[in-house]
């Protein structure tokens, strides 16, 4: 097991049981392709980015709060900035999909 999960875009179950997982990328120009392939590949970032990220979310939420209850930042204000602080959290690292479909994405 490489403990990385894939979620493709979409699957298709051939008659022989073969499943052929499809990834959708939209890419503006043919100059990005080769980049956007390796990183779909190999991934990105690293754990340690991953981690800071991670931590720096919890300390947003818990600033959210802490701002909503004093009437400082209002639900809405709230939502985005937890918002934001997640999104930080998905691009700080993957490990690609290589790995874990060559272990048929156990």
């Amino acid at each position: 097991m490489t403990g990385h999960s894939v979620t493709p875009d979409g699957a298709i179950v051939l008659e022989d049981g073969t499943v052929v997982a499809i990834d959708v990328t939209v890419i503006g120009n043919g100059e990005d392709a080769a980049e956007q392939i390796r990183r779909k590949e190999h991934g990105w970032g690293t754990l340690g980015a991953l981690e800071r990220a991670r931590r720096e979310r919890a300390e947003e939420w818990a600033r959210c709060r802490e701002e909503v209850k004093a009437g400082r930042m209002s639900q809405g204000q709230a939502q985005d900035a937890r918002h934001d602080a997640a999104l930080k959290v998905q691009g700080a690292w993957s490990g690609g999909c290589k790995r874990p479909v060559e272990m048929d994405g156990v």
